[in-house]
């Protein structure tokens, strides 16, 4: 063959390349999704095997309708309750679940959590401090980064902050406590975004159980 002609041939395969080779396919939007599972599994604090398999049961087709991309959790028990309750969803994986303790040390079964089918960067969980008052609230944050294309970054958060049950005694108006939660996450959320920042443009999600009210200011 003639080198000009193999120069043609080959100008022409180079031209038609992006066509043969298949699309990557990148999400337009990304689907986030945040339910309290109320005790999961279980619906109680020691459930029966019975009741676990039941709530099981009755979470795996409600979550797979939903279709998301990234599902966060409060009220959970443990990695393994994550994994089933996600069992329906392809390619669904378990990214964080926290290990909260109680003022006693033991490690409490309303846990936060984070499950995705995107790309993870890196994810934990973290327990509030101590303030300067000398409290600190209830529970804590899971935390993942994700990165769904190149030169984008979405920081998610899965949180439950305190309920409106009457504080313990000594323990300060819950309003003040899911306000104490919500400062030591935005010194986190700077944090995280001064770090992912170099790696592109950064988007955080916030969600979970806020035990709030749209009338409260």
């Amino acid at each position: 063959m003639p080198f000009l002609r193999r120069v043609v041939i080959a100008l022409a395969l180079a031209l038609l390349a992006p066509a043969l080779l298949p699309a990557v396919q990148t999400p337009a939007r990304v689907k986030l999704s945040f339910w309290n599972l109320e005790w999961f599994p279980g619906h109680k604090p020691e459930p029966s095997a019975a009741e676990r398999a039941a709530h099981i049961a009755e979470i795996q087709p409600e979550i797979a309708k939903l279709k998301p991309d990234i599902m966060g959790f409060s009220e959970v028990e443990d990695w393994k309750a994550i994994e089933a309750a996600t069992a329906k969803v392809p390619g669904m994986k378990v990214n964080v679940v926290g290990q909260f303790v109680d003022k006693a040390g033991k490690i409490i079964r309303q846990q936060t959590a984070l499950a995705s089918k995107l790309p993870c960067l890196g994810a934990w969980w973290e327990q509030w401090k101590v303030n300067e008052a000398g409290f600190s609230p209830r529970r804590g944050f899971a935390f993942a980064a994700y990165q769904p294309v190149p030169g984008k970054v979405l920081l998610v958060y899965a949180l439950h902050l305190k309920s409106n049950r009457r504080p313990e005694k000594g323990e300060p108006p819950n309003e003040r406590m899911r306000e104490e939660s919500m400062k030591q996450l935005m010194q986190h959320v700077t944090a995280m975004t001064t770090a992912y920042g170099r790696m592109g443009k950064v988007t955080v999600i916030i969600g979970g159980d806020l035990n709030t009210s749209l009338d409260d200011s």
